[in-house]
């Protein structure tokens, strides 16, 4: 087989892990840029997730 770079984008197995946190759901005050992002992240990898098939995605909240 003849490994082209279109075809062979498709044998890659594509992962992708967010590192979130629970500032997400609780809010303090004086967080509300980094409390918005960690939302955002965890908005944008749901929405990944239900788009592309072929993408495995998770978030996690250490």
């Amino acid at each position: 087989m003849c490994f082209t770079k279109g075809n062979y984008l498709k044998l890659i197995e594509k992962r992708i892990l967010n590192v979130s946190s629970g500032a997400s759901f609780n809010l303090s005050s004086g967080g509300s840029c980094y409390s918005t992002s960690k939302s955002g992240l965890e908005t944008f990898t749901k929405s990944i997730g239900i788009e592309k098939s072929n993408v495995k995605i998770m978030a996690i909240r250490p």
